[in-house]
């Protein structure tokens, strides 16, 4: 998603109707003078929080859809404000996993991507009470790891992860996934940690954790 070069912006009602919001004004409203990048990310923060309250009780896969969608329509016309917005927002630690998500998501596909502080936003939801809310945060982690090169955080990612892999309570196959994203965050003993967790699950008696 590149910066657009200063030009006249859709307005604000004509993307809302591009991604499906219901309007009272026309579909497409005229062309408008270029405004102070503090005005754009307004706008740009504006439309997201709109589009987090219709994500309602989507699952991982409709969230991850809704996100491309709106980077698409919103971020590529916004470029470097929206991306700007989402930072702020994520900043501020949504209040809910989904929210999370999604901010994540349309963040990863802009420019200037500092994935140590996405990832940071993002860790919370490994905790979420729905596991395949819980799952995709950790598949997430998993996915942009290699592009975060702070090892500070690295190492508090997998920790965490590390014990979620070892919390009896949690699904085998989310156990199993922390231990793998785990594997690949950590470093030195953790690593070694994580590599016993899923060897345990191998060796274990019950077939639902070898099968992890």
């Amino acid at each position: 998603m590149q910066d657009p070069a200063p030009r006249p912006l859709l307005a604000r009602a004509a993307l809302l109707g591009l991604l499906g919001v219901a309007s009272g004004l026309p579909a497409v409203a005229a062309a408008r003078p270029a405004r102070p990048a503090t005005a754009f990310q307004s706008e740009a923060e504006e439309i997201i929080r709109e589009r987090i309250g219709a994500i309602g009780a989507m699952g991982p896969a409709e969230i991850w859809r809704e996100a491309g969608r709106v980077s698409a329509l919103v971020g590529d016309e916004l470029g470097a404000d929206f991306d700007a917005a989402i930072d702020r927002m994520l900043a501020e630690g949504p209040a809910t996993a989904r929210a999370r998500l999604f901010l994540a998501a349309m963040r990863i596909d802009g420019d200037e991507v500092d994935y140590a502080k996405v990832a940071e936003a993002v860790a919370p939801a490994v905790g979420a009470k729905d596991e395949e809310l819980a799952g995709a945060a950790v598949d997430f982690l998993g996915r942009i790891g290699p592009d975060i090169s702070d090892r500070d955080v690295r190492r508090d990612l997998a920790d965490e992860l590390l014990t979620l892999a070892r919390d009896a309570a949690a699904g085998i196959e989310l156990r199993a996934s922390a231990a793998m994203g785990a594997y690949g965050l950590g470093g030195g003993s953790q690593i070694v940690k994580a590599r016993r967790v899923l060897k345990d699950f191998l060796e274990s008696s019950d077939p639902t954790l070898r099968a992890a």
